[in-house]
């Protein structure tokens, strides 16, 4: 998926859309390559967005003033930034980008652009989900040069370039959580360089990029070009704080007389049973410290939370309507354990029947059942109970016949 934007003749032209291309290549035959659609190249999609206006004038993309000089530096504002970023987050897929823009044409500032585009299934939307033109709450500082990253729990950051009449050109960072009020960096900005001095070309910052830490999925790195006599590279790294991490977190079913069991949701467990109301189930999730938290939803997948409590460190969470053969998500709102704060996502995998937990239901599992028929229940054998009867008998095996065949999507 390729994001653009047009690049009008003339300035201070309102622009609503950011334009979706699929680029196909296949390397074997060249030709059979596709970018868009036709020879011309026609965006596969148009997404409407809010109205921006390129930075721009009829003369010049040089507007950017600084201290101690008459010499503008390059808005670069008439294209998206690159890279354009790429989130599964609990099965929501997200397209993040970002671009320069002038606000109050032709006199400015600029400000920078980002939008996040809900691409769920490889489609384009109509709209975006999240936009805002960030100028701190118009503050007077020219803001170009964006690039844009986002961390595992969903949180934003954007790394840009700022200069003015009365300051040197610096690096500042603007960023949200992703249980802030959308399209709004609401945890505002901070300085990563302050400028110690004017340039005399044009171009500066040209080469910047954030970027999240792969190895703990949480902490930026912004990298920025900037000029000092010379040429440097200034490099920072920070992160919001991260959310609690839960120490377990189960599926739970009373069988009848013989007790409660759990299937462990943090070891990919699948949950196999049924029980008196058909796709209800109750998920406990245990935190180290005691916790608050401010809601629960089923992010992905079919199912709803019916209700939601909160004893110390323990969530329970009871879910009604949940499907059969499916992955679902849930998302603990806000939590918050007095140090740390964000959303949690509680992965679930559903499959009734599947009671050796391979992610199918085959003759495997009637066999189990079938050997486990006159039992009691126990710690040993709880799964083949399937309807939670507190026994394993005929019902059982009938139940997991008529599942045998489904397959838990990947």
């Amino acid at each position: 998926m390729v994001l653009a934007i047009d690049s009008p003749n003339n300035g201070g032209v309102t622009l609503t859309q950011v334009h979706g291309r699929f680029f196909h290549v296949d390397f074997a035959t060249p030709a059979n390559s596709t970018f868009g659609v036709g020879a011309n190249h026609a965006p596969n999609a148009e997404i409407t967005v809010n109205g921006f206006v390129d930075a721009f004038t009829n003369t010049t993309s040089d507007l950017v003033p600084q201290s101690g000089t008459s010499t503008k530096l390059d808005t670069l504002g008439d294209k998206i930034m690159t890279p354009v970023v790429y989130q599964n987050r609990g099965g929501t897929e997200s397209l993040w980008a970002d671009q320069t823009v002038m606000e109050n044409y032709p006199n400015g500032p600029t400000a920078v652009r980002w939008h996040q585009f809900n691409v769920t299934g490889g489609n384009f939307p109509a709209t975006a989900v999240q936009q805002q033109s960030w100028d701190n709450t118009t503050d007077g500082l020219w803001r170009w040069m964006p690039s844009i990253a986002v961390d595992q729990n969903g949180n934003t950051v954007l790394g840009y370039s700022t200069s003015s009449a009365t300051i040197f050109p610096s690096i500042r960072y603007a960023g949200r959580l992703a249980s802030d009020p959308p399209s709004n960096l609401a945890q505002g900005e901070a300085v990563m360089f302050a400028g110690v001095g004017f340039h005399s070309g044009v171009r500066w910052g040209d080469y910047t990029r954030t970027e999240v830490d792969p190895s703990d999925g949480l902490s930026f790195w912004h990298i920025n070009q900037y000029a000092s006599g010379t040429w440097h590279t200034r490099i920072g790294k920070f992160k919001f704080p991260s959310a609690p991490v839960a120490i377990s977190a189960v599926s739970r079913k009373t069988h009848g007389a013989a007790g409660n069991f759990d299937i462990n949701l943090q070891a990919a467990g699948i949950e196999d049973r049924t029980g008196p109301v058909a796709g209800a189930h109750q998920v406990i999730v245990t935190f180290g410290n005691n916790v608050t938290v401010a809601g629960a939803t089923v992010s992905s997948g079919v199912g709803t939370v019916g209700s939601f409590s909160v004893s110390g460190a323990v969530v329970t969470v009871n879910l009604t309507g949940v499907a059969d053969v499916q992955r679902i998500t849930i998302t603990l709102v806000n939590v918050n354990d007095g140090t740390n704060s964000g959303d949690v996502l509680v992965p679930m995998a559903l499959l009734l029947g599947d009671t050796n937990g391979s992610g199918a239901v085959s003759a495997a599992d009637v066999a189990q059942t079938k050997g486990q028929s006159g039992q009691t229940t126990t710690a040993a054998n709880f799964r083949n109970d399937v309807n939670t009867s507190g026994g394993i008998s005929a019902s059982d095996v009938a139940q997991v016949k008529i599942k045998s065949g489904n397959v838990l999507p990947p």
